[in-house]
């Protein structure tokens, strides 16, 4: 990669894709969306919000792979640990991102090693999705074995080594501070 072009984009639009074809190809792409909300007062909008970008953002953006990487180029989609782990209080969000993992292991096979797939699946990261690492309760970082959540600069950094793997497809790779165990 000789230099890098970064650009950022409603995933779930479909007109957005018509613009960001333009852009490419890519060597590297990162599908990083989500979004975990409860409102009982709207709740078929979240819901259909939560589905729409967790989901279909995800299968918008592995469909028009050809379209958007070159050859053997890496595609990194965001689930979340909660694919893993399962979650009581958002089971919706769970299986938005659970379906998002099963949408990297499909298209990975679909393109057979001209397009490469992945997932990453993190734990808590301090972003304003989990809140500030100070608003995520306590007694869930307590289940973290490292007691705390991964800053932002830790997830980016984490998924860029990650990349450098030419070897990975179809991987759904968990970094959660040991959650999971």
């Amino acid at each position: 990669m000789g230099g890098s072009r970064r650009t950022g984009f409603d995933q779930s639009d479909e007109a957005c894709w018509r613009n960001i074809k333009r852009a490419g190809p890519f060597d590297l792409i990162f599908v990083n969306a989500g979004i975990c909300e409860f409102d009982p007062e709207s709740e078929y909008q979240i819901n259909y919000d939560i589905v729409n970008i967790n989901f279909m953002g995800v299968y918008y953006a592995l469909r028009n792979l050809p379209k958007l990487l070159t050859p053997n180029g890496t595609c990194w989609v965001t689930s979340s640990s909660c694919a893993y782990n399962s979650s009581v209080d958002h089971p919706l969000y769970a299986a938005s991102k659970t379906a998002a993992c099963e949408l990297v292991k499909s298209f990975a096979k679909l393109y057979n090693g001209k397009y490469k797939v992945n997932a990453i699946l993190p734990g808590f990261v301090a972003t304003n999705l989990g809140g500030q690492q100070g608003s995520i309760p306590r007694e869930l970082l307590e289940a973290v074995p490292l007691k705390r959540a991964m800053t932002p600069y830790e997830a980016a950094e984490n998924l860029f080594k990650l990349s450098s793997i030419d070897y990975l497809n179809g991987a759904l790779i968990i970094v959660d501070g040991g959650e999971h165990i």
